[in-house]
């Protein structure tokens, strides 16, 4: 299922490498974090935790009861129990440029991920949120601190290791859909295990394709589709290898509101189902309300969080984060 079931169970993903992966510096239209006028189409999650306005600490998460036929969840990865840390950053600094032209995207974050949790990361225009995705993705390597995927360290690893566990242990959903035209929806799906040797199963393509509702669309080309299901190909595409940790960067982006209400709804039944483990980086509070944990950045440093989010409270939050701090501050 989307979760990761025995250790044998894994197969290769395709991961972005240091040659492919999307500039580290394009930025984002700035949003108006104005509240919402409305709610997302889904009903409260009762598993999402509680805690601390501003604890960073790791929170304990029991996710819903898998659904597979044997009523059983996947064990987790590496032996680790579900909730448990799935990606830890630890003093995690990195800065682009040097002298007084350097610019310092991460300052010493300090952050643990829960297994079988979802995560929203938010913060103004440059406040390192797509720096923090990829040093915690292993798509770029900090300049201080380390990060951990399970037992891990991605900062030991070189180049060629780091792809081979991209290509393992993760999935990628980014804004661009990323398929490839000329290729049947199914064979884009098994397109990860195809290029890691695997044996690329149909039977495994449609399971993943009916868990996004998009099974009876398996003979058709990406330009056949709309918008929201060739992101929902994507999804099934990050998930055909049952990886650890799902990043997901700005995946409704794209997408108006009600497609995009289904992809977040798609990914909410991901970590409730099957205890998947999702990284999502937005600046929508609608779409940030989906996760059980908001946490938010500010220059480059951890900025607080919310658990259980609403739209409101997120956007009120993003407000107070984006106001100009005040000469005496920032004296001090």
């Amino acid at each position: 299922m989307f979760g990761r079931g025995k250790r044998g169970d894994r197969r290769a993903n395709v991961g972005p490498d240091a040659s492919s992966r999307p500039d580290l510096h394009t930025p984002h239209p700035a949003p108006q974090y104005a509240p919402p006028l409305h709610t997302p189409n889904h009903a409260p999650h009762p598993h999402r935790p509680g805690g601390p306005d501003d604890d960073f600490t790791a929170f304990t998460h029991t996710p819903a009861p898998f659904t597979a036929a044997d009523n059983s969840r996947p064990a987790a990865p590496h032996g680790h129990a579900v909730g448990s840390p799935a990606v830890r950053l630890e003093g995690v600094g990195k800065s682009y440029g040097s002298g007084s032209d350097a610019v310092h995207a991460l300052r010493g974050v300090d952050l643990a991920i829960p297994r079988g949790t979802f995560t929203a990361v938010m913060g103004p225009s440059g406040s390192g949120k797509s720096t923090f995705l990829h040093c915690a993705a292993g798509l770029d390597k900090p300049d201080t601190g380390r990060v951990l995927l399970g037992d891990d360290d991605l900062t030991t690893m070189n180049e060629n290791e780091l792809t081979k566990l991209r290509r393992t242990r993760l999935g990628f959903v980014f804004q661009a859909f990323n398929l490839l035209p000329s290729l049947t929806v199914e064979k884009n799906v098994l397109l990860p295990l195809r290029l890691a040797g695997e044996r690329a199963e149909r039977r495994r393509a449609t399971e993943v394709l009916s868990m996004v509702g998009l099974h009876d669309h398996a003979r058709r080309r990406p330009a056949q589709l709309s918008g929201g299901q060739q992101q929902r190909v994507a999804i099934a595409r990050a998930l055909v290898t049952r990886p650890d940790v799902l990043f997901a960067d700005e995946p409704t982006g794209a997408l108006d509101t009600t497609t995009a209400s289904e992809v977040l709804t798609l990914l909410r039944r991901a970590v409730d189902d099957t205890g998947a483990t999702i990284v999502m980086v937005t600046h929508d509070p609608v779409a940030a309300s989906y996760a059980d944990r908001v946490v938010f950045l500010a220059a480059g440093r951890l900025a607080g969080h919310l658990h259980s989010p609403t739209p409101e409270a997120v956007a009120a939050r993003m407000v107070a984060l984006s106001q100009p701090v005040p000469s005496q501050s920032r004296a001090a």
